[in-house]
């Protein structure tokens, strides 16, 4: 597990297949996702959702979450399933 430095966010990407052949892109979260910095993960998810498969997002190592954050991930499901995808897990 990385640690973020405080007052910073960042991620690193997998990308794998699950045991049926699926693609999975898994964003493994770091630091603080604020209103300051969700803007990084809402561009690299934007970039995911027209390749398909299945989308996780592993807030483990995140250590703070506001409403900017909150509503980052919650206008990215939206996306994706108005995009067709509901391969999306949290």
């Amino acid at each position: 597990m990385t640690a973020a430095p405080v007052g910073t966010f960042h991620y690193d990407l997998e990308e794998s297949h699950d045991e049926y052949g699926n693609h999975v892109s898994t964003i493994n979260c770091h630091g603080r996702l604020v209103s300051d910095t969700a803007s990084q993960l809402k561009s690299v998810v934007k970039q995911l959702i027209p390749q398909g498969g299945r989308i996780l997002i592993d807030l483990q190592d995140v250590q703070q979450l506001d409403s900017a954050g909150l509503g980052t991930l919650v206008s990215l499901k939206v996306s994706a399933v108005n995009a067709g995808y509901c391969g999306w897990s949290l």
